[in-house]
This record gives C-alpha cells, sequence and structure tokens, in this order.
C-alpha cells in the first residue's frame, strides 16, 4: 500500500506540471537540456543517467535507481538574436522596407521551461518511471513593423514545440547490462505571424505579366487563375497582420535504450528516440486588412512530423570523484522535406466582390526545408569534491541542420556552441538541489548572401521584382536552472 500511494502521489504531481509546461519551450529547434544535472554535463549522459529524466536521455539507466525518486525543476532561458548588415538588391522598389534599419535584433525572449520525473524499483530487476519534458522547441519573435524589423516580412513570431510524458520501464538483466523501453505520449504546438508585405505592382491587374513572372519565380502554380487569385488576395491582405495557431493534440514514440558496464569505471550507453508524425489543425486570425479596416479569419491545417535521434556515449571514471563522458547525437531532420501551412480564409460578404463572389480563399504558405540530418558531439565531466557537493561542467557542438538554400527568420538557425557549469547539492539523505548556469552561441555569424531561396521568393513578392536578400545573423542564449529531487 506505501509503494502504491507513492506512485499515486507521484502521478498527480506530475499531471499537474505537464498542463503547465503547454507554453514552456526553448528557445532554439532542440532542448537544451532536461534536468539541472544532465544539463550541467550538456547531455552527455546516455552512458551513465542515473535520475528519473533517464526516461529521455537512456531508459536503460532507470535501473541504477535504488530508491523511489521524485524530481522538479524548471529552466529559464533569456535568448536573442542579431541581424547585421541587412539588404536586399533588387530592381523594385517598397519605400517601407527601403528604408529599414541594416542592423537590427529579435525581440528580448523570455522562456520557463518545467520538467517533472518520478522512478522507482518494482523489483530487484525492474524499474518503473515516468516523466514530463519539453524534446523539441523554439520561441522567435520580432517587432512587427518591417520598417523596424524587416524579417517581419516573412515572420514576427514563429512558436513550435512538443510536450512529452513519458511512462518507462527499465530492467536489469546482470550486474553489467540493463535495457530500458519508453513510450513518449505528446502534444505539439505551432504559431506563426507575419506582417504581410506586398508591392503595389502586384496588386494592380494590368501588371498580371509580372504577377504570372513572380509567381514562376515563387515555384508556384501561374495560370491566368492562379493570377487573379493572387491579384485579389493581395489586395485583401497588405499590410495585415496574420496569424495561425494550430496544434497536435495527441502523437507518440518510443524511447529505447541499452547500458554496459563491462568494468565499474568503464560505462557504456546508446538510445533511441524515435519519430512521432504531426497533424496540426487550428485557426487563422488576420488583423487589418484592407487597409487596416477589416479583420477575418480561418483554418489551417498542416502536417509536420517530430525527428527522431540516436544518442551513443561512452563514460571513463577512474576514480570515485571524477568521471568523464562523451556523446554524439544525431538528429534525423530530413524527415520533412517542406511545411505547407494550409489556409482557409473566411471572406465576409461586403469584400466577396473583390474576390470573384467566393465566400472563401484557400491558399498555402510553402516553405521549402530540406534540411540535412545532423550530429552533435557533447562532453560533460563531473568532479565530487566532498560528499556533499559535486560540480559539472558539459561542453556541445550542436551544427545547424539549416542549409544555405533554405535560410529564413522563421527558424534562424546557426551552428552554435553551447558552455554549461553546474553543482550539485546533498543536503541529507533525501532531499538534493542541482542547479545549472548554460550559454549558447553562435560558432560564427551566419552570412546569407543572396543564395536563400526561401528569402528571395518571400521579398520577390515584397518588392514586386526578383530580389535577393542578404544579412548576417548570430543567436545568444543564457539559461538557467534548478532541479529539487526527494528520495523517499
Amino acid at each position: 500500500m506505501k509503494v502504491e500511494k507513492m506512485v499515486k502521489k507521484g502521478l498527480v504531481v506530475l499531471a499537474a506540471v505537464v498542463l503547465s509546461t503547454s507554453s514552456a519551450y526553448a528557445a532554439n529547434v532542440e532542448t537544451m537540456g532536461i534536468g539541472a544535472m544532465n544539463t550541467a554535463q550538456a547531455g552527455a549522459v546516455s552512458a551513465y543517467c542515473d535520475n528519473v529524466f533517464a526516461a529521455y536521455y537512456n531508459p536503460a539507466g532507470l535501473s541504477l535507481i535504488e530508491k523511489p525518486t521524485i524530481s522538479a525543476g524548471a529552466m529559464y532561458y533569456n535568448a536573442k538574436i542579431e541581424v547585421s548588415d541587412w539588404n536586399v538588391v533588387s530592381q523594385g522598389s517598397n519605400a517601407t522596407l527601403d528604408g529599414a534599419p541594416s542592423d537590427y535584433e529579435s525581440d528580448t525572449m523570455d522562456i520557463v521551461s518545467p520538467s517533472l520525473g518520478f522512478a522507482m524499483p518494482v523489483t530487484d530487476s525492474l524499474t518503473l518511471g515516468v516523466a514530463a519534458y519539453t524534446p523539441y522547441g523554439l520561441h522567435v519573435t520580432w517587432d512587427k513593423d518591417p520598417a523596424k524589423s524587416p524579417s517581419s516580412a516573412y515572420a514576427w513570431e514563429s512558436y513550435y514545440g512538443r510536450v512529452a510524458v513519458s511512462p518507462t520501464l527499465s530492467y536489469k538483466m546482470s550486474d553489467k547490462f540493463s535495457v530500458g523501453v519508453g513510450v513518449s505520449l505528446g502534444r505539439s504546438i505551432s504559431e506563426a505571424g507575419k506582417t504581410m508585405e506586398i508591392s503595389d505592382d502586384l496588386k494592380d491587374p494590368a501588371n498580371s505579366n509580372q504577377v504570372k513572372h513572380m509567381l514562376e519565380v515563387s515555384g508556384k502554380p501561374a495560370g491566368l487563375a492562379d493570377v487573379q487569385k493572387y491579384i485579389a488576395l493581395a489586395n485583401v491582405l497588405d499590410g495585415a497582420q496574420l496569424k495561425m495557431e494550430s496544434t497536435d493534440d495527441f502523437n507518440y514514440s518510443f524511447n529505447v535504450g541499452l547500458m554496459y558496464r563491462p568494468i565499474e569505471q568503464l560505462s557504456m550507453g546508446l538510445s533511441y528516440r524515435g519519430r512521432s508524425d504531426g497533424d496540426f489543425e487550428g485557426d487563422v486570425m488576420i488583423s487589418g486588412a484592407m487597409g487596416g479596416t477589416q479583420d477575418l479569419d480561418g483554418s489551417v491545417t498542416m502536417e509536420y512530423d517530430h525527428p527522431e535521434q540516436v544518442q551513443a556515449g561512452v563514460r571513463w571514471m577512474p576514480n570515485r570523484k571524477f568521471s568523464v563522458e562523451a556523446d554524439v547525437t544525431w538528429t534525423r531532420w530530413s524527415i520533412n522535406e517542406n511545411q505547407d501551412e494550409h489556409a482557409v480564409i473566411n471572406v465576409p460578404e461586403a469584400l466577396r466582390p473583390l474576390v470573384g463572389g467566393q465566400e472563401t480563399i484557400e491558399t498555402t504558405f510553402e516553405h521549402d526545408r530540406d534540411w540535412e540530418d545532423t550530429t552533435a558531439y557533447k562532453l560533460g565531466i563531473s568532479y565530487q569534491a566532498t560528499e556533499a557537493f559535486v560540480f559539472r561542467a558539459g561542453y556541445t557542438y550542436d551544427p545547424s541542420p539549416v542549409p544555405d538554400e533554405t535560410f529564413e527568420f522563421g527558424w534562424p538557425d546557426t551552428d552554435r556552441n553551447v558552455y554549461t557549469l553546474g553543482m550539485g547539492w546533498r543536503i541529507n539523505e533525501r532531499w538534493n538541489i542541482d542547479a545549472v548556469v548554460q550559454h549558447v552561441i553562435s560558432t560564427s555569424k551566419r552570412s546569407t548572401t543572396g543564395g536563400s531561396t526561401e528569402l528571395n521568393k518571400n521579398y520577390t513578392a515584397a518588392y514586386g521584382a526578383p530580389a535577393q536578400v542578404y544579412c548576417e545573423n548570430e543567436g545568444i542564449l543564457w539559461g538557467a536552472g534548478m532541479t529539487l529531487t526527494y528520495t523517499f
């Protein structure tokens, strides 16, 4: 009965945290860490993860937990993106964008990402665990006025992430070898906002040939009906602020892990985090259409999957005080060749004569992805200074999956360095506190020299003529977190 009560108590608290995590995401395409102990070692823990968040890093690690344990914590992030040398080479002219600054930055983004987990041995060989966390996330915001932030003509907000709850089992097959498996039950959110900046040339029916050429350059259908539809939509939406919010209320994937310790000083781990399908449905909200006089609404759908990962690591512990682990994490970002948001916009009766009497207008916001698979390299160290205090540090080199030809301001990703420092304090036999400070910075400024087809086709519409975008950008993030652990 005592064990049953502890399990119920852990699940009730876990459910409460899951509800609160629905608005919490890390500030990059990937997680910046789950649990202060693991984050302090830069996530290089797949070979020896002896805490409740092994449910994510390596389910086999739960077998290292000897007593019922519950952990709760949160990470706080402050992030921004700096853009410099903004310039567009174009034969057209748009006064709003032409007057934009050459150097600007994103809004400061403050994000809190909580996590919670519970684990307990059921038998000498079997351990049960469940954890709630955010495996992927991104949140970027810019000023909505293109005259202050040209990025907003592409996207003034990008919000994307998944919250997961992972029931997990670990089985100790011998003193040297353990296996683990869990199912990751998730809910995903996607939001996108942009200011519709469309050249006056592309709103004039007399310029049908120019519109046709622009559509062809953008890789879209360019028949007579397509040209007429674009001109009608451009007249309605120019200058409006468009926001799309969609969710995938339920998705799932599997986490599997192996851990092998041939000798006490050496441990090896391998984990697989599976792909989860994303089928998003939601709403479209448009404010300021028709020159600021009309608000519109509609619906949006999108299919966009979360990638699978393989992480492997080796940990060496030459003595009882010091350990070092090296990991590699492969992520299959190439699963999504494109991201298409299909919107259906409701047309009020008064505006229908402008769009050929249609009650709705269907349009698809097409984004080429062609992302590349990546391999991140992680290094983590731990030093047990005293019985009560342990110090940790880590480093990750994390390359961007976004190639130059599809770089854009909704996912302004760069190659990055991740530096971490942390410590743990064992207050007594039951209570433990772990803390971490994290710094993420681009390895170098990312240069866009007119080669991004994704940016070029968007700003071709804004300028009314073939356009090439030039700029540099750099991401900077500071994070801090704490995890409190109680052992029953």
